[in-house]
């Protein structure tokens, strides 16, 4: 989980209002309509899918699916956590 964390922080600093994301194979391709998204590889992180289900029992992601790819919405409480100054504690 702290690298994905890690990288939502850096996403959300570099794109504030953002609050949608996708998450996708290293092979899939998605073209992005006119709302802002970020995308998550399972690639990149392995058990993604399962993460993203632990984030959503803590209600940090609400799931926002309306077609086949994995879609989520930030809440408003989980994108202040993720736009607050990192206190260096790790993790």
């Amino acid at each position: 989980m702290p690298a994905l964390i890690a990288e939502m922080r850096e996403d959300m600093a570099s794109n504030p209002l953002v609050r949608e994301l996708i998450a996708l194979s290293p092979r899939e391709v998605y073209i992005s309509g006119p709302t802002p998204n970020f995308t998550y590889r399972t690639g990149a992180h392995p058990d993604l899918m399962a993460k993203l289900q632990i984030c959503q029992n803590y209600g940090a992601i609400v799931d926002a699916t309306y077609n086949a790819v994995p879609r989520f919405n930030f809440t408003e409480d989980f994108a202040d956590y993720l736009l607050a100054p990192s206190s260096g504690a790790g993790g």
